[in-house]
């Protein structure tokens, strides 16, 4: 006679068995991948029928084995956990791509996890179970974050947890046939481990076996950590492709290996102090040439407000300003009226042109106003070191002019290297030259830690969601984001209340774009054409593209209207995170299957510098977040500090730079390998700063040296109290 448990627990393996046979044949569609042609993902679709099977079989059966073939049956099970462990990891990755040496290093961080269930319980089942619950829960957990933002779980994503959870609502998970194939060979490894436990009965049987999980662990840590991974390179555009390369466990281990800020056998602060005391400071001018008249002033616009004709002296025909040598004098020359131009900066989110992938086709442009716009305009292209997040790295470069393409792997300093005040920043710059200082991002403060960050680069004030209303108290929303044109409309709002004798410089970080696209309540109007697979995140991204298009050109045409000199530098900070589908038509292959140059396609964003007066346009620049800033004052025309004349010398052998490759004034890629020396001292030169050395990074622009700023330039005490002061003795 049956017993009741028993009996229950058949009826719920049954029913068990029956959803994940039902959920797997429901959901066939999802084992069919579209790249170039269509794919059916036979082996996976499979794997999930049998291992649904075997659930039933497993939960029905009962297996009556003498006490040698238990023990038999028992120990080939626990190996097969072991080894099912990994498999779980390789079915996440889809595939598995290395050397066997590769595959055992993999293996022994799951024996290391079943070592700790041995420690922990004396168990061999639960050995078994801990193993396989690892494997699954991590590289479950990896899948989900790599659906959802296009690179896999990194070590880094530990620190970056608060600001994931304040976006998560906005991103909606859509199943994938790894997650279910994964899913049910996981359930049926447990269940054979349950019902095949190693039964060993001798005394002092918990205190041996506790003993043997201790020997495990300490030999396999031991294997782990002894290894030479120097040749193995994980950090290549994104985290999956180095878990299908190298495996998820060693990969993620590499990584955190490389996450601290490690000071070089190269580094020596003197030389550092030396190489920045060597480039000279800008003078200044005894007379302000005049640049052309103010745009707004003798334009007559077209309606799309990107025709602004001159009526006196072209740009062409004023004498442009050329970027300064390494160490040159640069003499700063401002309009006719003296006057320095306000500087607003948009870092707007995930603002790209996917064609830079590959070509589609839409029923109308995405960005007809940003194409189409010439006159006064600088334009180029930038390569970005993140892909579908971490915007905090792009925000990084800029504002410091350093580079995450050399730290080590995955770095983000934001949330790893930057605990104080830095001694050197893109905003103390701008102070030491008389502006002010303002952050602008229209989310939550706390979001990749800017409520501090900011104190820490030393702007003058932040304005978050938490006090957006002291500009807009009803800001425009779309998808429950501040929309482009609500925080542009900040914007204008600041400059219609600020005193016209104040220049600011701006520093903003739009909302509207963010990921995840699968907003329902999002009416899509961009749609593609003549394409293979249906991709609609791909559809609702194109359309808050063309709402970013259009409110771009709702604020150029607003600032226009100002008679204070106005520059907008406008850029993306990655690609956002579409359906893999959707990239993978437009390479015409699998992800896995692209080249280095294919692969940089998805780090290239677009980038623009406007003026509401005339200056002499540029297209095709090719550059860097940690280089745009130079570009930048010499539109301006404002003098460079010392870090900035330190970059354009370092301009003169890479104008580009991410962490895979750098790019030379040519634009030919190259790997970092091939300019050891100067490269190798940029990172010491990111070292000092980060770790707060006390350099000669910037000049003195004190009332006496540089007269031209007039009763503009405010005391150092102002800006920075006693902490500035205590900066400024160190640097004399």
């Amino acid at each position: 006679m049956i017993k009741r448990n028993n009996v229950v627990k058949i009826i719920i393996t049954i029913i068990l068995a029956l959803f994940f046979w039902t959920f797997t044949c429901i959901n066939v569609e999802l084992f069919r991948v579209y790249t170039d042609k269509e794919v059916f993902m036979l082996g996976y679709f499979i794997t999930s029928l049998v291992c649904s099977l075997a659930i039933c079989f497993l939960g029905v059966t009962k297996f009556r084995l003498n006490k040698a073939a238990a023990a038999v049956a028992g120990s080939l099970v626990y190996i097969a956990a072991i080894f099912g462990a990994m498999q779980i990891s390789v079915s996440f990755a889809g595939g598995f791509q290395a050397k066997p040496h590769i595959y055992f290093v993999n293996l022994l961080f799951w024996l290391a996890f079943g070592a700790i269930g041995l420690l922990v319980s004396g168990s061999l089942r639960v050995s078994a179970i801990t193993a396989l619950s690892a494997s699954y829960a991590f590289n479950a957990s990896s899948f989900i974050v790599y659906c959802l933002r296009g690179t896999a779980l990194m070590p880094t994503d530990i620190y970056a947890w608060g600001t994931a959870m304040n976006v998560a609502s906005q991103y909606e998970f859509e199943m994938q046939y790894p997650m279910i194939t994964s899913t049910v060979l996981t359930v049926a490894l447990i269940m054979l481990a349950f019902k095949f436990p190693v039964k060993l009965k001798f005394r002092g049987r918990a205190l041996i076996m506790r003993g043997i999980g201790s020997v495990a662990l300490a030999a396999s840590v031991a294997v782990i950590t002894a290894g030479d991974y120097s040749q193995i390179d994980v950090s290549i555009y994104d985290q999956s492709l180095a878990n299908y390369n190298f495996g998820s466990a060693l990969s993620f281990y590499i990584n955190s290996t490389k996450m601290g800020l490690e000071k070089s056998s190269t580094y020596n602060p003197e030389q550092l102090d030396e190489k920045l005391l060597s480039y000279t400071q800008p003078e200044a001018a005894a007379a302000p040439t005049p640049m052309p008249e103010k745009a707004a002033e003798r334009s007559n616009d077209d309606e799309d407000g990107d025709e602004m004709p001159s009526a006196t002296q072209s740009a062409a025909e004023a004498e442009p300003t050329a970027a300064p040598e390494a160490g040159e004098t640069m003499k700063t020359t401002l309009n006719a009226k003296g006057e320095k131009p306000n500087i607003v900066v948009v870092m707007n989110e995930s603002f790209c042109d996917p064609a830079a992938v590959g070509a589609f086709e839409t029923n109308e442009d995405y960005m007809p106003f940003f194409r189409q716009l010439e006159n006064n305009t600088i334009k180029g292209e930038l390569l970005v070191s993140p892909f579908g997040g971490y915007t905090c790295n792009t925000e990084y470069e800029f504002l410091t002019g350093m580079s995450t393409g050399v730290l080590k792997s995955r770095s983000a300093p934001y949330i790893q290297n930057i605990f104080r005040k830095l001694p050197y920043s893109l905003p103390m710059h701008m102070r030491e030259l008389g502006y002010k200082a303002i952050a602008l991002h229209p989310f939550s403060a706390d979001s990749w830690n800017r409520v501090n960050i900011y104190k820490d680069l030393s702007f003058d004030e932040f304005i978050s969601m938490e006090n957006l209303a002291t500009l807009s108290e009803y800001p425009e929303y779309l998808r429950g984001y501040v929309s482009d044109k609500g925080n542009y409309g900040a914007i204008i709002n600041y400059f219609l209340g600020k005193d016209p004798d104040e220049r600011a410089f701006i520093f903003n970080i739009t909302m509207q774009n963010h990921g995840g696209y699968t907003n329902k309540s999002y009416n899509s109007s961009i749609f593609l054409e003549n394409m293979s697979g249906d991709y609609p995140q791909a559809e609702q991204y194109l359309s808050l593209l063309r709402e970013s298009d259009t409110a771009l050109k709702y604020f150029l045409n607003e600032l226009k209207k100002f008679d204070e000199p106005i520059m907008v530098v406008m850029f993306g900070d990655h690609m956002p995170n579409l359906e893999t589908g959707f990239y993978e038509e437009l390479y015409g292959k699998p992800l896995s299957g692209i080249s280095y140059e294919e692969a940089l396609n998805r780090y290239k964003i677009p980038f623009i510098i406007w003026t509401n007066y005339n200056i002499e346009e540029e297209t095709g620049l090719l550059s860097s977040p940690c280089f745009l800033s130079n570009k930048m004052m010499e539109v301006a025309q404002l003098p460079k500090s010392r870090v900035q004349l330190y970059l354009d010398e370092l301009q003169q052998n890479v104008i580009q730079i991410n962490p895979a490759v750098y790019t030379d004034p040519s634009g030919v890629h190259h790997m970092h390998s091939e300019l050891p020396e100067q490269l190798g001292e940029y990172y010491d030169m990111q070292y000092a700063l980060l770790k707060g050395e006390r350099l000669h990074y910037d000049f003195d622009y004190s009332k006496e040296t540089y007269p031209m700023f007039g009763n503009m330039v405010l005391s150092p005490k102002f800006f920075f109290g006693k902490e500035y002061e205590k900066i400024r003795s160190a640097n004399p």
